[in-house]
């Protein structure tokens, strides 16, 4: 049918049947002129010949009527033992049923300094799901394939170390993934943008240092939709104090898409000497990024699920190795800072009571830490900072003196009276009355008539 892209993508059900049986799995899908083929795998046949009875049933809408035709075969089957379990079409197969595969991008990247350079490594994992994988893994069966009819994204791969032996055997050879891997370096760009659909430039730096490619079969080597995963692993050399966008919406937003919604988990550390400082995200309302400082490093997270091809979104950092914002140097500026701002109030408070300052500093240093946690700006640190110290240092100023001790004999040898308003014990040192004198506690003033 001329319709037939939409109608798999839209319809609400379309099942085939063996022997009015469903058959399961998911189909595999090739081009048929301008119209797509849908081939089944049955599996269930008794070997030898048999009649069997195939029935296709289509629901356009949930509650709707049901299209349905079938019709009768008489059929031989015989196991050669080199099958994989799934139709393997001789056409390359359509990348997308209209709906669109799943996809999965892990993106890791660790900052850190390598011979007094900001240097940033990268590690970009796509894991491919559904029809995508099958496009995939047929690909990686024909490098090296002149088959005219291939895509262009697949005939940019020559043979190399592939032989006949390994092309088109329904299985995916150490060689053909060493191949891929090794070509995969160079050709990525073409590959991701019109092979896979993404922004290749959004995914890996234009200008690494190093690139190498990875490839990982999930323990199934044959050509089926089974799980696959490239993980790119890059370099780059990072100008210190220069805004750098991270990573940005990568997904190429097409009619028919080829992805539907996505799962992304973006992850980023830096070493104690080295900062992202300023980490933003822009454009976005659905995803959210936290950032965190430690006495070792910064700590980057975004995990999201279900994530539409078309949001958009940047994360920016600014790669930087100043004293002032990376994570090791500024603990040790704010925990002087609050050692001395903490000293300066107790040297205050010599011959005053401490309870006040004491709870200011209980109640706001966690405060600062949770300040300099959260990985906000040395600005913040430092205003945080001062605000404690002119709050402790005017508290400090404010707390009521109080008499110095004396010891136990002189205690017991002059009598004392206790302050009704805080308790505090008073030495009476005066036999004169009436006699008024401030309490040692609270100064407030205590009058005795006799």
């Amino acid at each position: 049918s001329p319709w037939g892209m939409d109608t798999l993508a839209n319809s609400d059900s379309l099942v085939l049947r063996v022997n009015n049986k469903v058959v399961e799995g998911d189909p595999i899908l090739t081009s048929n002129g301008d119209y797509p083929r849908i081939t089944w795998t049955w599996t269930d046949a008794a070997g030898g010949e048999e009649v069997i009875t195939v029935e296709v049933a289509l629901a356009i809408k949930q509650g709707g009527p049901t299209y349905s035709g079938s019709t009768t075969f008489e059929i031989e089957t015989f196991d050669t033992g080199k099958g994989t379990g799934t139709y393997y079409p001789p056409d390359e197969p359509l990348k997308t049923n209209g709906e669109g595969s799943h996809l999965d991008v892990g993106i890791d990247v660790d900052l850190g300094l390598n011979n007094g350079a900001l240097k940033l490594e990268r590690v970009v994992k796509l894991t491919v799901e559904d029809e995508m994988a099958f496009w995939m893994r047929w690909g990686m069966d024909h490098i090296g394939s002149e088959d005219p009819n291939l895509s262009p994204t697949l005939r940019y791969f020559n043979a190399g170390s592939v032989g006949d032996e390994e092309r088109v055997s329904r299985f995916i050879e150490d060689v053909e993934v060493h191949e891929f891997e090794r070509q995969m370096a160079s050709l990525y760009t073409t590959y991701l943008d019109s092979g896979l659909g993404l922004k290749a430039n959004e995914l890996i730096p234009l200008d690494y240092d190093s690139i190498s490619v990875q490839v990982d079969l999930h323990g199934e080597d044959a050509v089926t939709p089974h799980p696959i995963s490239i993980t790119f692993f890059t370099s780059e050399t990072m100008a210190n104090g220069e805004r750098h966008d991270l990573v940005r919406n990568f997904i190429k937003v097409q009619p028919t898409p080829i992805w539907k919604e996505y799962d992304l988990t973006i992850t980023g550390k830096t070493s104690a000497m080295s900062s992202f400082s300023s980490a933003t995200l822009r454009e976005s309302e659905d995803l959210s990024l936290s950032h965190s400082r430690f006495p070792w490093g910064e700590r980057l997270s975004l995990e999201a699920e279900g994530v539409s091809q078309d949001e958009e979104f940047t994360i920016s950092i600014t790669p930087t190795d100043s004293p002032v914002f990376t994570p090791a140097p500024l603990l040790g500026l704010l925990v002087l800072s609050l050692f001395a701002c903490i000293w300066i109030a107790y040297r205050m408070t010599r011959s005053r009571h401490r309870r006040w300052i004491n709870t200011v500093t209980v109640v706001m240093v966690p405060i600062v830490l949770a300040i300099h946690y959260f990985a906000l700006p040395p600005i913040f640190v430092g205003s945080a900072v001062a605000v404690l110290a002119t709050v402790l240092w005017i508290t400090a100023l404010a707390s009521p003196r109080r008499r110095e001790l004396i010891s136990e004999e002189e205690i017991r040898a002059v009598p004392t009276i206790a302050c009704p308003a805080c308790s505090t014990s008073n030495p009476v040192e005066s036999d004169e009355r009436p006699l008024r004198f401030a309490c040692a506690g609270c100064s407030r003033v205590i009058r005795l008539v006799a």
